[in-house]
């Protein structure tokens, strides 16, 4: 016996060891069928090609896409009249390339400013007003949106911003705002509150019955330091509105100052909470910055594609196709006939003679059916299968 002959006998009993094994699925491709195509002036079809420059985007591994309008004919009273479609097409990655530039441009952002003052119009502004019981929210004012935002209190302290061009703009408020305001008493001529409507000898601002009807009066007042909560309402100036819908506190008043300073509620987390008059006022800046771009072009015309081909999943080998291999075929006709490389399970070299055993098998089989087949030199010398379907 020969020692090539001894070598072919190893191999033959490796590939005993290996039937059953599956092998690794390789499809092939076929993606000239996703060839984009359109008819030109004759009636004839042809291929769509991207022209250089086009721009497109990243889409997978070896592809990019971009929208592109491309001519097209149809036939219309017998003769071929152009017109244009729109599609989305794939290109390979090897025709495209990334080109970077770098300009200055003005870049939106937010940011904010911290105790902003608002500044209210003493004849157009709205407040809130407490209940009858006394408590409320007799010091809070609502800044109307579009008001100025200032950073001190000096009617030339403007909060400035840049707009999208670089252009110095006044900052406004985009929202109303409830802000705290300071009041005073106003005491109208016709109705001072220091009179005695009611003759009683008491002052209106400290007598609990300002009109001696035996019902305490509306109002939250303060006089001299001490404060009186009334009940009933009551019209001071007799116009025919009472103080409790007319003014703050229930009692002729203007603002001390027109400056204010924007409010939060704190909530505390224990049921309560505090107003803090240093909240913070948002606003939109534009800053002038370095911005670094990357745009993707098609770098020479090459052939659209509508899709990018994707291979089907392969059941492995079966019967019909193990049948069809005959000895003397080299690997890559038996590739080309099962559709998918196979595994190597054996390799041996010797005496001028290549030894390779290849196994693949049926994915699909409920037996596990699969098929080993020896090559020398690249061509089948043997095969065996188990349960192929």
């Amino acid at each position: 016996m020969t020692k090539r002959l001894k070598l072919f006998i190893a191999t033959v009993f490796t590939l005993t060891m290996f039937v059953g094994i599956a092998g690794n699925a390789e499809a092939s491709t076929s993606q000239a069928s996703y060839k984009l195509t359109a008819y030109n002036s004759k009636g004839k079809k042809v291929n769509v090609n991207a022209p250089k420059g086009l721009v497109v985007t990243w889409y997978k591994t070896g592809w990019y896409k971009g929208t592109y309008k491309y001519a097209n004919y149809t036939k219309k009273n017998g003769k071929w009249v152009k017109g244009t479609k729109s599609a989305t097409i794939f290109v390979q990655s090897s025709k495209v390339k990334k080109y970077t530039t770098t300009t200055n441009k003005w870049i939106k952002t937010t940011k904010e400013i911290k105790k902003a003052y608002l500044k209210v119009d003493p004849n157009n502004y709205s407040y809130c007003v407490g209940d009858d019981s006394g408590y409320g929210c007799d010091d809070i004012i609502t800044v109307s949106k579009g008001s100025n935002v200032y950073k001190s209190k000096n009617n030339n302290d403007f909060l400035y911003a840049q707009d999208s061009k670089g252009k110095n703009i006044k900052v406004i408020i985009n929202n109303n705002y409830d802000a705290y305001a300071e009041f005073v008493y106003n005491d109208p001529e016709k109705n001072s509150l220091n009179n005695d409507f009611d003759n009683d000898g008491i002052a209106n601002v400290l007598d609990k019955d300002m009109d001696g009807d035996g019902i305490d009066n509306f109002g939250n007042y303060n006089y001299n330091g001490e404060y009186y909560d009334f009940e009933e309402d009551y019209d001071i100036d007799g116009n025919g509105i009472e103080d409790n819908e007319e003014y703050v506190a229930g009692y002729p008043s203007i603002l001390s100052s027109p400056w204010v300073v924007v409010d939060a509620w704190v909530d505390t987390g224990d049921g309560g909470g505090y107003f803090d008059d240093s909240s913070v006022i948002s606003y939109t800046d534009y800053d002038y910055k370095k911005v670094t771009t990357s745009t993707s072009k098609i770098s020479e015309s090459t052939q659209a594609y509508t899709k990018v081909y994707v291979p089907p999943a392969k059941n492995g080998i079966t019967l019909a196709e193990f049948n069809k291999i005959k000895t003397g075929m080299t690997y890559q006709q038996v590739v080309q006939i099962i559709g998918e490389n196979g595994t190597l399970d054996a390799s041996s070299s010797g005496y001028g003679t290549t030894i390779k055993v290849y196994s693949w098998s049926q994915k699909n089989s409920t037996y596990g059916g699969s098929a080993s087949i020896l090559f020398e030199n690249n061509k089948v010398q043997s095969k065996s299968q188990a349960g192929l379907k």
